[in-house]
């Protein structure tokens, strides 16, 4: 038998969400489900009672409708979820609105900042404002070709609260990659930035971005959001800077429309190893539910927790990652270099900012083993609880690593690849 690489405490198990969950199973439907596996059991035999108590669970703003909630309630793909109901996703993701944290911002050793509720909804009401006056409305495409900055997600949020269409792609993206996504989905307003700063050094990219916004003939508006502080008559177009957008647009009116739970929230793509990048469209219910399943119940996700992922936005897992927003979670945001100035780096991030939940991808992990980087030498990380793993499966010798150099009571969840 193998030996058991890690087990929660007891104290652990009972305050996790997904053991409140299963209480709360329990004591509705008078059953006496022990475990996971009689948990598991239990949702996949009866799907429309455990997606209606997901609904309860969490607190979802919204209408459910009339039942039923799951129609048909057993066929994928075919299934729609709560096919009469209501619900904004930026509304479920802003229901704080107070000075607390809602993100912390790492952009390598050069700059850090944090964004309260209160700052994230003003400027999601800005924006929103803005994106309303330009004339978008429901199902008309927005594209983001940003770094992993704070104003990122505003722009989707704000996209979200009137049914707009979100997208987004990394600033390391040539042109051919960013053409062979945005133009397939005819974007109206266009946010992108000037440069970068990675590895140590300022990325510039007006070049590029030039070339971009000339081949998408769709694009009315853009906004930009300068990082480098580089020369803003690169474009041709109509062009608003993003601070001067918050200071016009400031309103203290924000509408959120309720939409169908299928309606299109945001577009990602496929990897692009056969042909061009295939557009796969979220809707806004099925993210919304399923992300309270993945990171409510699986990653214990909650009030001031503090969760991170290692990513871009051009990955899925940054779309993840957002949405520990509606669980009044901190999001923490780190752009730049993993190994800048030294592999240290995010740790220190963990360490100085006790991160609760520290994604990553199975190759971060095995190039910290092959650097030999003894990471729980130099750092406690108390509050760390969870470690994710995803993009590729982690091999045995890197939850080895793991668990010697890194954390000994430690939950590592490789959690997809």
């Amino acid at each position: 038998m193998n030996d058991i690489l890690w087990e929660p405490s007891e104290n652990r198990i009972k305050t996790s969400k997904m053991f409140l969950f299963m209480n709360n199973i329990n004591n509705k439907y008078q059953l006496n489900l022990a475990n996971y596996k009689e948990l598991h059991l239990w949702s996949i035999n009866n799907r429309e009672l455990f997606w209606n108590e997901i609904w309860d669970f969490y607190e979802i703003i919204g209408s459910k409708g009339k039942k039923p909630y799951l129609s048909p309630a057993n066929k994928l793909p075919g299934t729609n979820f709560f096919p009469n109901g209501k619900l904004n996703y930026a509304e479920n993701m802003l229901k704080k609105n107070n000075n607390d944290t809602a993100i912390i911002f790492w952009s390598e050793d050069k700059l850090k900042k944090k964004l309260s509720w209160y700052d994230l909804k003003n400027q999601v009401s800005a924006v929103a404002n803005f994106l309303q006056k330009q004339g978008i409305i429901k199902g008309d495409r927005i594209a983001a070709y940003l770094p992993n900055i704070p104003e990122t997600i505003v722009v989707m949020l704000a996209s979200a609260s009137i049914g707009a269409v979100f997208s987004s792609a990394s600033p390391d993206f040539g042109v051919e990659g960013v053409i062979d996504r945005f133009g397939q989905i005819e974007p109206k307003i266009f946010i992108t930035t000037d440069g970068y700063n990675f590895n140590g050094k300022e990325i510039n990219i007006t070049k590029k971005v030039k070339q971009v916004v000339d081949l998408l003939p769709s694009v009315n508006e853009i906004i930009l959001i300068p990082l480098l502080n580089a020369e803003e008559k690169y474009l041709d177009k109509n062009v608003i800077l993003y601070n001067d957008l918050l200071k016009k647009y400031r309103t203290s009116v924000l509408e959120f429309q309720k939409l169908d739970l299928n309606h299109p929230l945001y577009i990602m793509f496929s990897s692009g190893t056969t042909g061009k990048p295939k557009c796969i469209v979220h809707s806004t219910g099925g993210v919304l539910l399923k992300h309270l399943v993945e990171v409510g119940l699986h990653s214990n996700a909650g009030e001031n927790k503090k969760i991170f992922y290692f990513t871009t936005c051009g990955w899925m897992m940054w779309n993840w990652l957002v949405s520990s927003l509606m669980l009044n979670s901190i999001v923490c945001l780190y752009d730049g270099s993993p190994f800048y100035p030294n592999s240290d780096i995010l740790w220190n991030y963990a360490e100085d900012e006790k991160i609760n939940f520290f994604g990553t991808s199975a190759k971060y992990i095995d190039a910290l083993s092959k650097f030999k980087n003894k990471i729980s030498k130099k750092f406690v990380l108390s509050e760390l609880e969870t470690i994710g793993s995803t993009g590729s499966t982690l091999v045995h010798e890197s939850f080895d690593y793991v668990y010697n150099h890194i954390k000994k009571d430690i939950h590592l969840a490789s959690l997809s690849g």
